[in-house]
């Protein structure tokens, strides 16, 4: 599927040497950010679906890395059974 999100009011690159793209536009081809820009007739065309951001922040996708290992209810770390209950 070919998304276009566009009329994007700022995109952050997550690049902190640049932090902000060029353009007001997003075209993903599948699972793949195909282009960052400005919008084109081609581009609007070409999509299935195009979404209007409306000036929004597109921001990339932030993960969690902190977490705790556990086995169900045990915590090797700790050495705690009820772990989840605590």
């Amino acid at each position: 599927m070919k998304v276009a999100i566009v009329n994007l009011g700022q995109i952050v690159s997550g690049d902190w040497r640049k932090p902000f793209a060029e353009g007001d536009t997003i075209f993903i081809d599948g699972e793949t950010i195909a282009s960052i820009g400005t919008a084109s007739t081609g581009i609007t065309e070409a999509a299935d679906v195009v979404i209007d951001a409306d000036r929004m922040t597109a921001i990339p996708g932030l993960i969690d890395s902190h977490v705790h290992i556990t086995f169900g209810d045990y915590t090797p770390r700790q050495r705690t059974v009820s772990y989840l209950e605590s």
